[in-house]
């Protein structure tokens, strides 16, 4: 499992990418009041407590959630109860396993 902060097409457009199989995305995600509450709470020199930047952020996480699913909501579970829920979408995803029916939405 890979983590990070990228998109499906970020992936698709890199040379290795044909050297892979299937991928699949989950959102890790958080209703829009809780997300500025976090971004506000970053250290300044991260730059991303400014109104403006955390308006960005909140699109961005729109534009996630209508494309992206499954989705984990961080926002009341914790760190282990979103990593066992994860874990538990991944495990079907493994080889001779069955697949979920959650997949990235084009």
């Amino acid at each position: 499992m890979l983590t990070g902060s990228f998109t499906p097409e970020q992936l698709e457009t890199l040379p290795a990418r044909r050297l892979i199989g299937p991928i699949h995305f989950a959102l890790l995600d958080c209703p829009d009041d809780v997300l500025a509450s976090r971004l506000r709470a970053r250290p300044a020199w991260r730059g991303n407590s400014a109104e403006a930047n955390i308006a960005d952020h909140q699109r961005f996480a729109a534009w996630l959630r209508a494309r992206i699913t499954p989705s984990f909501d961080t926002s009341t579970a914790s760190a282990a109860e979103v990593a066992d829920q994860a874990a538990a979408w991944v495990r079907p995803l493994l080889p001779g396993q069955e697949a979920p029916s959650q997949a990235v939405r084009a």
